[in-house]
């Protein structure tokens, strides 16, 4: 629910259910499919991650070899009909589209559970990612309070911090306007965000939202004397927490402004012919009574080939390698059952 509130007079003007807004029923589908919870962030994590596999091996296995392999995979043939325009309308948006998709799939990938977890111990791991001197003002907290648990629209970089407390509580606070003016001294771009403290040893957390990658701010403000405890921009970012930060601004539109938002509307509409000419082939090809799947492909060096890229991306990327493991159980155990049958 979002309040509006005259800032001179006070007075209350109106509200707004954010929940019914389409930006915020949009955000639902693409992360949560309205459902939420851990299994469904799951499924959409293990969609994207296969989506990054079908689209290496897609390309490994339709990269033109011969010049007369560009027709079909760099230019379509226009003329053909039936299976091969689906083919080649699949093959060739697919071809030009490949870097753009694999682009969006992993500037995603730092919010999900199971690789974004990956990322942020990698990120640790290596010293590239969180700021080592987030506290420049006194020492580090002793609570396990973290950003994110107090600002829901901080920069990604900063979200894992750990947040430090007001000292000595009084009857005098700071108000709003004077954390306003504070984060006007310290030249923190709009938009950001404030968030309240939570109790007497809480603090006041400025975070920027929606901002350009170089203006990210998060400041945690002593809420009795005003005191700034943290201020961590992005010059401080580690190389590969800089990386990620440029990498979601371009997932959400905001790194190169309307070029971006276009770019990142037609590859997803790219995604969707992809989806749909797929099926299509797929009709055309299925016999009737059974599930239409491909040959088996008799060239070994193909099938290793393939093998290898799931090998290597079901390593990198755990649940894709977890699903991978229970398909083959699936098939084993069908395949028993199908032989004891006959």
């Amino acid at each position: 629910m979002n309040a509006y509130v005259n800032p001179y007079t006070g007075e209350y003007q109106g509200s707004l259910v954010t929940d019914e807004m389409f930006s915020s029923i949009f955000k639902k589908i693409h992360s949560e499919w309205f459902i939420g919870g851990t299994l469904v962030n799951r499924l959409v994590e293990l969609a994207a991650c296969w989506t990054l596999i079908l689209l290496v091996t897609g390309l490994y296995l339709w990269w033109p070899k011969k010049t007369s392999q560009i027709w079909g995979t760099i230019l379509p043939r226009f003329r053909k009909k039936g299976r091969l325009f689906w083919r080649d309308l699949h093959a060739v948006p697919a071809f030009w589209l490949s870097i753009f998709i694999a682009i969006l799939i992993m500037t995603g990938l730092p919010w999900s559970g199971v690789m974004g977890e990956q990322i942020n111990r990698l990120a640790t791991a290596t010293q590239t990612g969180y700021p080592q001197f987030a506290l420049s003002f006194g020492p580090k907290p002793e609570s396990e309070l973290l950003t994110k648990d107090v600002a829901k629209e901080g920069p990604w970089a900063t979200e894992n911090l750990p947040v430090p407390a007001s000292n000595h509580p009084s009857n005098n606070e700071i108000t709003l306007p004077m954390v306003q003016q504070l984060a006007k001294e310290n030249e923190v771009s709009k938009p950001y965000t404030i968030s309240l403290p939570d109790d007497e040893r809480g603090v006041y957390t400025l975070a920027t939202s929606d901002t350009k990658p170089g203006e990210n701010a998060t400041l945690h403000i002593d809420q009795y004397s005003g005191e700034l405890l943290s201020d961590v921009r992005f010059n401080e970012y580690g190389l590969m927490a800089q990386g990620i930060t440029l990498g979601i601004a371009l997932h959400e539109g905001r790194l190169f402004g309307l070029t971006n938002q276009v770019l990142g509307a037609l590859t997803c509409l790219g995604i969707l012919l992809l989806v749909f000419s797929s099926f299509a082939m797929w009709r055309k090809r299925k016999p009737e009574g059974t599930f239409g799947a491909p040959a088996r492909v008799h060239d070994p060096k193909i099938r290793w080939g393939v093998l290898g890229i799931m090998l290597i991306l079901g390593i990198v990327m755990p649940l894709v390698g977890t699903s991978i493991l229970l398909i083959l159980l699936l098939d084993y155990v069908l395949l028993r059952i199908k032989s004891k049958a006959s």
